[in-house]
This record gives C-alpha cells, sequence and structure tokens, in this order.
C-alpha cells in the first residue's frame, strides 16, 4: 500500500505531466519557440518579448515595452531577435496603453512568411491548467532562443488598478510560471499551443524585481476585442461608465456613489443613490467584477445595464455606449505610425481576403456588388423586407454587397457586434452606413446606419446563416435599435429535390 501512495508523488516528480507526455511537451515548445521574439530597441539597452500571431510578422507585445520608442527622431522603430540569433527592424502600428498591450509589423524579406501562433480564450481555461510562459527574461539569451518556464493557471479574469507607475490591467491570468522582467511582452501558452495571454505584471518579493509566484499576463481575449484598431494604425481607448459604485451589505447590486454629469450612465438617467444590478443579463458580483467588465471593453462599445431607482424594486434596463475610461495622453492620442496609409490599405486587403475566405469564395471568382436597394429600413419597413428573399443579397441593407467592396469603400479599424470583434468597413457614398465582418472568420454580421439627426443608429444584424451553393445565406435577421429589436424576420430556404 506504501509503494501504491507514492505513485502520484513520481508521476509528479518525473518527466511527464498529468496528460501529457514528456516527449509531447518537448514537442510542444520546439514548435512554438519559432513564433516567440526578443523585442528591442534601437538603441538603448534591455527590452522585452513578444509573440508573432500571423505569418505576416505581425507581434504581440506590451505596450510598455514599446512605449519608450514613440518618441525620438524614429518614432515607433524597434528591433526583434528572431530564435537562431537573426535581428530585424519592427515598427509599431498600433497601440492599447489601457491593456499594456502593442503591435508591431517585422520587416522581413519580400513575400517572407514567419512561423506564428494563433491566439487561444480565457473561457478554455480553468484554475490548475498547466501554461507555459516563454521569453527572454534579463535578456539572458544572446541567440533570442526563448526561456520556457511551466506553472499552472492560478486564478482567471482578474482586474488590477494602476499604481506606482503601473498600467491598469483589466482582464488577466493569474499564473505561477516563473515570469521575470524581460518576459514583458511574451507570450503565456495553455496546452495546446495557442496563446492565452501576453506577459506583463509581477508580484515582487522584497529582494528587488524578482518574480515572487505570483505573475499576470493580459488575456487573449482582452487582445482580441483591440487588434482590429490596432492593426488598423489607432491609439486604443478602453470603456467607463464614468461612475463610482460600491458594495453595500444587504443589498443586491452596486450603489452609485459618484457619477459624472453628461457621461454615460448619466445620460442613461441613472443617478447618485441607484443601484447598478447587471450587465448583458449577469448580475454584478462585486466592484471589482463591475470595474473588469467595463474596462475591459473599448470605448464606444454598447452595453445593455439593468438597474433600480434608488429603493424602487422594479428593475430598468437601458442601452449605454461607453466613454473613454481616462483622456489619452494627447501624445499619444495623435500618435500614429510613419507608414499609416500602407497599413489600412493591407488590413483592406486583409479584411477583403477574409471575406473571400468566410464565403467560400476566391478573389477571382466573387461576384460584383449588388445594385443598392432602394430606401432604408426604418422602425420596421415590412415592404422591404419582402424585396430581401436570399440569396438575392447576402446582406439585408441599402448598400449591401458581397466582396469586392464598392470603389470607394474604407477600412475603418474594429468594433463590437453581438459580442464579437468585428473588421469595419465604411461604404461609399454614406459615411454613416458601415458594413460588419467577423475578425476571425471574415462573414459578414450586419450592417449599421444612423436613421436621422439625433436618432440612435439601425442595427441589421445576421443571426443565423446556411450554406447555399457554397455561398453562406442569411436565413434568420434581426433590426436593432439600441436594446429594442424593431423587426425579427425568419427566411426560409427552399428544399432541394432529392434525385
Amino acid at each position: 500500500m506504501k509503494a501504491l501512495s507514492l505513485l502520484p508523488l513520481l508521476l509528479l516528480l518525473g518527466p511527464s505531466l498529468p496528460g501529457q507526455p514528456g516527449e509531447a511537451r518537448i514537442r510542444l515548445v520546439e514548435r512554438l519557440t519559432p513564433s516567440v521574439v526578443s523585442v528591442m530597441s534601437l538603441k538603448r539597452p534591455g527590452g522585452g518579448s513578444g509573440v508573432i500571431i500571423d505569418e505576416r510578422g505581425t507581434v504581440l507585445t506590451n505596450f510598455h515595452v514599446v512605449m519608450g520608442s514613440l518618441r525620438g527622431s524614429r518614432p515607433g522603430r524597434m528591433k526583434c531577435g528572431l530564435p537562431g540569433g537573426r535581428l530585424v527592424e519592427a515598427r509599431v502600428i498600433g497601440i492599447d496603453p489601457g491593456g499594456d498591450l502593442a503591435v508591431l509589423r517585422i520587416q522581413g524579406r519580400k513575400g517572407e512568411r514567419f512561423p506564428w501562433a494563433p491566439l487561444g480564450s480565457e473561457r478554455d481555461l480553468e484554475p490548475g491548467d498547466f501554461v507555459l510562459a516563454m521569453g527572454n527574461p534579463f535578456l539572458l539569451s544572446t541567440d533570442f532562443t526563448p526561456t520556457v518556464t511551466l506553472g499552472i493557471v492560478s486564478g482567471l479574469r482578474r482586474y488590477l488598478p494602476g499604481r506606482r507607475g503601473m498600467l491598469v490591467y483589466p482582464d488577466c491570468v493569474q499564473t505561477d510560471a516563473a515570469v521575470n522582467p524581460g518576459n514583458s511582452g511574451g507570450p503565456l501558452f495553455d496546452g495546446r499551443g495557442r496563446v492565452a495571454g501576453i506577459n506583463g505584471r509581477i508580484s515582487i518579493g522584497p529582494r528587488g524585481r524578482v518574480n515572487a509566484g505570483v505573475g499576470f499576463a493580459v488575456s487573449a481575449d482582452l487582445a482580441k476585442r483591440f487588434l482590429p484598431d490596432m492593426l488598423a494604425g489607432k491609439a486604443c481607448a478602453h470603456g467607463s461608465l464614468r461612475v463610482d459604485a460600491r458594495e453595500v451589505e444587504g443589498e443586491r447590486g452596486l450603489l452609485v456613489a459618484a457619477i459624472e454629469e453628461d457621461g454615460p450612465a448619466w445620460k442613461a438617467g441613472i443617478r447618485e443613490g441607484d443601484f447598478l444590478l447587471a450587465m448583458g443579463g449577469r448580475p454584478f458580483r462585486g466592484q471589482n467584477d463591475l470595474l473588469q467588465r467595463i474596462s475591459s471593453l473599448p470605448a464606444g462599445w454598447g452595453v445593455a445595464l439593468s438597474w433600480r431607482r434608488g429603493t424602487e424594486k422594479k428593475t430598468r434596463f437601458s442601452w449605454v455606449r461607453l466613454a473613454p475610461l481616462v483622456p489619452l495622453d494627447p501624445k499619444l492620442a495623435s500618435w500614429e505610425p510613419e507608414d499609416v496609409d500602407r497599413i489600412l490599405g493591407e488590413e483592406t486587403e486583409r479584411a477583403q481576403a477574409l471575406a473571400f475566405r468566410g464565403m467560400g469564395l476566391q478573389p477571382a471568382r466573387a461576384r460584383p456588388a449588388a445594385p443598392p436597394l432602394a430606401g432604408r429600413v426604418v422602425r420596421g419597413d415590412r415592404a422591404l423586407v419582402e424585396k430581401l428573399r436570399p440569396p438575392a443579397s447576402i446582406l439585408p441593407s441599402r448598400g449591401a454587397c458581397l466582396p469586392p467592396f464598392p470603389p470607394g469603400s474604407e477600412f475603418d479599424g474594429g468594433e463590437a457586434v453581438e459580442g464579437r470583434t468585428a473588421l469595419v468597413i465604411l461604404l461609399p457614398g454614406n459615411r454613416d452606413e458601415r458594413l460588419f465582418l467577423d475578425a476571425e472568420t471574415g462573414f459578414p454580421l450586419g450592417t449599421a446606419f444612423s436613421p436621422g439627426p439625433d436618432l440612435e443608429e439601425v442595427r441589421i444584424l445576421v443571426k443565423r446563416w446556411r450554406r447555399e451553393g457554397g455561398i453562406p445565406v442569411p436565413t434568420r435577421v434581426v433590426w436593432k435599435q439600441g436594446c429594442r429589436i424593431l423587426l425579427e424576420k425568419v427566411f426560409s430556404l427552399p428544399r432541394r429535390k432529392k434525385r
């Protein structure tokens, strides 16, 4: 019996992890190593790490790693060390100071393709899962081969306020994997080799900046929300309700102790003494939960709030568009990369390529744009709906089209659409009409337009698709204005005759 009781201990001390043989773990590290880079200033010593997230050499890292490069004679220029010892120049193309994230583009050889790692999701992690932290702590590796440390997920969805010069971390993964100075910006990989987060902050011991077993990585989910804007060359801002809400013992919800006049919550009718109950149907579990959920969303993102007036029992609902968390440093807000026109051109091409892939089309086989439809859908115009029987138009909206986009269309970064990160295309002829494409799959998610001055925009959202002849066709479409559903239409497709 004693021999059997020692078996679990021997397994932990041996070369294998539970559920993963040692050889498989070693092969996983070998596969991931080429995607991890060292990120350094052109002149100053020191630096951090990063991870390549697509074959074009797009690198995701921490904002504090690149912050010093944004000023000077060559703003946004850095160098990346690739495993094996090769040094290449890179340019900062987008920043998210509020989430401590930045995106660089490696200036490689013409047509060069880089090894890369896919982004994962916090939803696939649980406390106790094994994770790998990779990077170049203390610049120990002179040939830039990353250091690997092993740990577990200690906590999820942590909110860390900014203090002592540290940036706010709205949504992060806590780990006990050894993360030290120089690891900043490097990836935290899950057991499948996907990027679960970007290592950034540590809790340090009394002897100085050395890991004390508590490290934090900005979650991949947060990064996905801001990637489209960063790829479009923007300085991102995080969202805020502009309220101070606190827990009160024995009360359901969070008490609004202070509120900014003319802020998002104020405009929704919320006042001091009211209680915030839930967002998107999920109750707030405490002050930190509110801060984590709100500040991990981009400014301008719309949220559905549930709240109640003072001592009333009636629950009220409001659609709120988040304001910037804090005004960006003017130097950062006005910052843009030197080659912003080229970046926007590349991202427009990427948006089109995604749309082609999502529709199962090759660019050469793409259909021409569908002709504009007469009129607009306002407050449930059923006559127009009847004209939109699929597959006559892929999107039920005026100006809707299949790729390629009409001449004059412009790429405008990213936006949230029903919880999905979307690439936004401004359609020509009407600057307030936008086309949304899923940033991951390229499927059209819908369109939006303003029905008139001082009126909330109308969104026409495709909720369900079905492939017909290799092309996805909408079978369920919803017209929404704020939280209100104006109209819902289910399209029936003719059944194919059996041969």
